[in-house]
C-alpha cells in the first residue's frame, strides 16, 4: 500500500532550504563590502597627527675643543605629520628625529640653531612649534671641592658630651663642566637626618650635594662628579661613673688594711664603645711588700679613656692613706705525709 505523497509538503521543504542556502551567501557578501570600504578607508584617507615632546639632539659638537654645552639640551618640538591613516596612527615620538647641527662652533657664546626634522618614508611634517633653538656653550673647566657634613637629630642621650668631628671617606668631590656652572658652586655638602643620638654615627653611600655660597643646591645636566656618595664616619663621645678597684700583688699572702684612699669614684670619658665596655677602673699592681703608710697608685686606663674627679679635674692616680700588709702566718706547720717502709 503506497503512503500518501504530499505535493505542498514537498514545495514548502524546498523553499525552507533554499532560504536556508541564501542567507550565508548574502551575509559573506555584506561582510566583503565592509572590508572592501575598510581597507579602502585605510589605504586612500588622508589624516593628520600632532606629536609632542620630540628631544631635540645635537650634533657635531665639538668636546675637544673644551667647551661645553651649558643650555640647549633640554629643548622640545611639537611636530604636526600627516599621511595615511594606517601609516598616522602607527606614528610615535620615536619615528621622528629632530637634530640641531653645531658643526664648527669653537668658542664659548650663545648660538641659534636651525633644526632638522626627519621623519618614516610616507609621513609629511606640515607643521612645527619652532624652527630653531638657542644652545649656549662655555669653557670647561674642572675643580675639587671641599666635603662640609651637617647633621638633624631630634634629641642627644643625656650621657653624650660631645659629638666629634666627621671623618670622611674622601676629602674631597672633583667636578668637572662649565666654567660658569662651576665656578657657582661652593662646597659639597651631606645632610644626615637622625633620631636620637647615642652611638657613634656610622653612614655608608651618603649622598654628596654641590651648594652654592647660600648652601643652596646646584643641579645641572652639564655637570659631572668624580663619585656621588661618601661614607661619613662621626665619633661620639660618652662619660659614666665607675668604681676604682686597688690591685695587689701576692695579696693571698698578705693581710691588707687601708683607713682610706680616693677618689674611689671617678667619671671615664670616651668614645660610645671604650666607655660602654668599662665596668670598672683597676689600679696598676701595688707591690705590698713594699708598700707602707701612703701609697700612691696609677690608673691603668685603657686606651682612649681619660678619667675625672666630681670637680672635673683629671685623675691618672689614687692615693691610699694607712696602708699596711702583714704577711700571714699560720698557727701550725703542716705536717709532711707519712712514707711507709
Amino acid at each position: 500500500m503506497l503512503a500518501n505523497y504530499n505535493v505542498s509538503d514537498e514545495k514548502s521543504g524546498g523553499k525552507k532550504s533554499v532560504v536556508r542556502d541564501i542567507f550565508p551567501k548574502i551575509f559573506s557578501i555584506i561582510a566583503a563590502i565592509i572590508l572592501w570600504f575598510y581597507v579602502v578607508d585605510i589605504r586612500t584617507t588622508i589624516e593628520e597627527k600632532v606629536i609632542s615632546g620630540i628631544p631635540v639632539v645635537i650634533e657635531n659638537f665639538d668636546t675637544e675643543a673644551n667647551l661645553d654645552v651649558i643650555s640647549g639640551r633640554e629643548h622640545t618640538v611639537e611636530v604636526t605629520v600627516s599621511g595615511i591613516k594606517n601609516d598616522i596612527e602607527k606614528i610615535t615620538q620615536n619615528d621622528i628625529v629632530v637634530t640641531a647641527d653645531m658643526n664648527g662652533i669653537q668658542t664659548a657664546g650663545t648660538y641659534k640653531l636651525d633644526l632638522n626634522i626627519t621623519s618614516p618614508s610616507g609621513i609629511t611634517v606640515i607643521d612645527k612649534s619652532s624652527s630653531e633653538i638657542s644652545v649656549t656653550v662655555d669653557k670647561t673647566t674642572s675643580r675639587h671641592f671641599p666635603i662640609e657634613v651637617k647633621y638633624r637629630s631630634t634629641d642627644v642621650d643625656a650621657s653624650i658630651y660631645e659629638i666629634g668631628d666627621p671623618i670622611l671617606s674622601v676629602a674631597s668631590i672633583q667636578i668637572s663642566g662649565p666654567q660658569k656652572i662651576v665656578d657657582s658652586i661652593e662646597k659639597m655638602l651631606v645632610t644626615l637626618n637622625m633620631d636620637v643620638i647615642k652611638d657613634t654615627i656610622d653612614s655608608k653611600g651618603c649622598t654628596v650635594v654641590p651648594v652654592d655660597e647660600n648652601e643652596m643646591p646646584v643641579s645641572s645636566p652639564y655637570i659631572k662628579l668624580n663619585q656621588s656618595t661618601v661614607d661619613v664616619l662621626i665619633p661620639v663621645y660618652k662619660e659614666a661613673d665607675v668604681e676604682i678597684i686597688p690591685v695587689y700583688s701576692d695579696e693571698l699572702n698578705y693581710t691588707i688594711s687601708y683607713s682610706d684612699f680616693s677618689p674611689k669614684i671617678v667619671t671615664v670619658k670616651g668614645k660610645v664603645e671604650a666607655v660602654n665596655s668599662i665596668d670598672c677602673i683597676f689600679t696598676e699592681t701595688i707591690d705590698v711588700s713594699k708598700a707602707n703608710g701612703v701609697v700612691n697608685a696609677n690608673l691603668n686606663l685603657p686606651d682612649g679613656i681619660t678619667a675625672f674627679d666630681k670637680n672635673g679635674n683629671p685623675v691618672h692616680s689614687v692615693r691610699i692613706n694607712g696602708f699596711s700588709a702583714e704577711p700571714i702566718i699560720l698557727p701550725f706547720d703542716i705536717a709532711e705525709p707519712e712514707q711507709n717502709e
